[in-house]
């Protein structure tokens, strides 16, 4: 796709590949968006579940114990339970491991 600008320029768009895309939304700690874009993308579920994780743990590291447990709890099937487990336990956050077994 080309523009052509009022100046007279001319710009060639293009569209970036989804991995791209995520990478920048990743960097820029966007989760939620990079879940928008992978499921738009009909990109796998054990993606999303990766993106899910990933957003855990960005949260686990801002103590935001809550939030991570409910990231953790949506990529139950492919994070194992032993990394949210030790996790938590390290931590001595026993509520919010509560929460996620429970799930």
């Amino acid at each position: 796709c080309a523009l052509v600008t009022s100046s007279g320029c001319l710009s060639v768009l293009r569209e970036i590949e989804t991995r791209d895309k995520l990478e920048v939304l990743y960097r820029m700690n966007l989760y939620p968006e990079a879940v928008d874009v992978a499921t738009t993308a009909n990109m796998p579920a054990a993606d999303v579940m990766d993106i899910y994780t990933m957003f855990g743990d960005h949260l686990y590291n801002k103590c935001d114990w809550a939030g991570a447990a409910e990231q953790y709890a949506r990529a139950i099937g492919r994070l194992e339970p032993s990394y949210v487990v030790s996790r938590f336990l390290e931590a001595q956050r026993f509520q919010n491991l509560a929460d996620y077994l429970e799930v």
